[in-house]
C-alpha cells in the first residue's frame, strides 16, 4: 500500500504537479537556471546546466509541532 502511494506521488511530481500532504507539507518542482560554478580546489570555472529541483516546504501543523511555543505567564 505504501509503495502504491509513493509511486503515485512520484508520478505526479515527475509530471510537474504540486503534491500536498495536509498537515505535513508540500512538494514542488522548481527550475534552476544554468550558471557558472567554480571548482573549490583549483578555482577553475565550469558551467552548470539548468535542471529541475525538488523543493519541500513543511506545513503549518508540522512546523508548529516541531517548534512549540513556550507558554508565556
Amino acid at each position: 500500500m505504501v509503495d502504491a502511494i509513493l509511486g503515485r506521488l512520484s508520478d505526479a511530481i515527475a509530471a510537474g504537479d504540486r503534491v500536498e500532504l495536509r498537515g505535513f507539507g508540500s512538494f514542488t518542482v522548481v527550475e534552476a537556471q544554468a550558471r557558472v560554478g567554480r571548482n573549490p580546489r583549483s578555482g577553475a570555472p565550469f558551467s552548470v546546466e539548468a535542471k529541475s529541483k525538488l523543493v519541500f516546504k513543511t506545513g503549518k501543523e508540522m512546523r508548529d509541532r516541531l517548534n512549540p511555543e513556550a507558554e508565556v505567564p
